[in-house]
């Protein structure tokens, strides 16, 4: 089972608030994200903090929004398991680097180097093998 997986780091944001600069940015990705591009996609996640959601809202106005506790990403394969599970199979996550940082590496030596842009999509193409007990 493939699934294709946006991720896209929330906008700028200040005392848990989307700034102006964020604004910005969340115009710039609509203004440049194509409109086909948007109707592929089944289902938007996002992190449980305002300015994650807030983010998700505005950059995907039409299409429904799970929130997600930060338990699904302090062990990432339980992450992994919640997208396995779902029936969609392009989906937008919408969160902080940190987040977007353990989804994108699987080597914990290389996140630091990593630069995360926000309002930026990168493309994730997963590949999840069913487990057979015959």
């Amino acid at each position: 089972m493939n699934k294709s997986l946006y991720c896209i780091r929330r906008a700028h944001a200040f005392n848990n608030k989307i700034t102006n600069k964020g604004y910005g940015q969340i115009y710039d990705f609509r203004k440049k994200w194509s409109k086909n591009k948007e109707k592929e996609i089944e289902l938007v996640i996002s992190e449980l903090n305002e300015p994650s959601y807030d983010t998700a809202k505005y950059l995907f106005h039409n299409l429904p929004i799970i929130t997600l506790e930060n338990y699904y990403f302090k062990n990432i394969n339980t992450f992994y398991s919640f997208l396995r599970k779902r029936d969609e199979s392009v989906i937008t996550f919408v969160g902080d680097q940190i987040n977007i940082r353990n989804i994108k590496c699987t080597d914990p030596n290389s996140i630091q180097d990593i630069n995360i842009k926000h309002c930026y999509p990168y493309l994730i193409e997963l590949s999840f093998k069913d487990i057979c007990d015959n």
